[in-house]
């Protein structure tokens, strides 16, 4: 059985904005007869603005005061000038409706790589709490603990992405048999 996973993790904090893992992950489900949705790869695509050229030259920091030239749009989130995080806000807002409408209305299945980035952000938590409330199928590989309430959201946790293949390879295609 074709299903749609859904690629949940960290972004923002993660030093690759989360892209590494999301290709190889994307590799091996595409071998395996599966599609993927990366929010890595439609965000930009879906949403204009994001494009490094449209950015300002340099902002100012409104916690720090400090002045920032910024290298990705989610930096605007620090901007003291009202337009810059204005911008920012707009953004966001379309990448949560957006990543949301892609998680509950298209996806089978979350495939969530839960590590010490994914604490620093907001959007894996929310993702796994929204699939739990739509009875969406979360398969979490956990290399750094959970808290609790992403632990409950989660249909299966596994410790390495070798593990979860097995799993959707024998397992998961034995609960879809006909």
């Amino acid at each position: 059985m074709r299903l749609k996973f859904y690629l949940a993790g960290a972004m923002e904090a993660a030093k690759d904005l989360g892209a590494g893992w999301r290709v190889g992950v994307t590799e091996k489900l595409h071998s395996m007869g599966h599609e993927t949705l990366d929010p890595c790869l439609f965000e930009p695509d879906k949403l204009k603005g994001l494009h490094t050229k449209r950015l300002p030259d340099t902002f100012t920091n409104r916690i720090t005061g400090e002045t920032i030239t910024p290298t990705h749009w989610h930096q605007l989130k620090l901007a003291k000038e009202p337009t810059y995080f204005q911008r920012f806000l707009k953004y966001m807002r379309l990448i949560i409706k957006y990543d949301i409408d892609m998680l509950v209305n298209h996806a089978d299945a979350v495939i969530c790589l839960w590590n010490s980035e994914t604490s620093f952000g907001a959007g894996t938590h929310s993702e796994l709490s929204y699939s739990y409330l739509n009875n969406i199928p979360v398969y979490c590989v956990e290399t750094h603990p959970m808290p609790a309430w992403a632990l409950g959201c989660c249909t299966q946790i596994f410790k390495s992405f070798e593990e979860l293949y097995e799993f959707l390879d024998k397992d998961l295609n034995e609960g879809f048999a006909d």
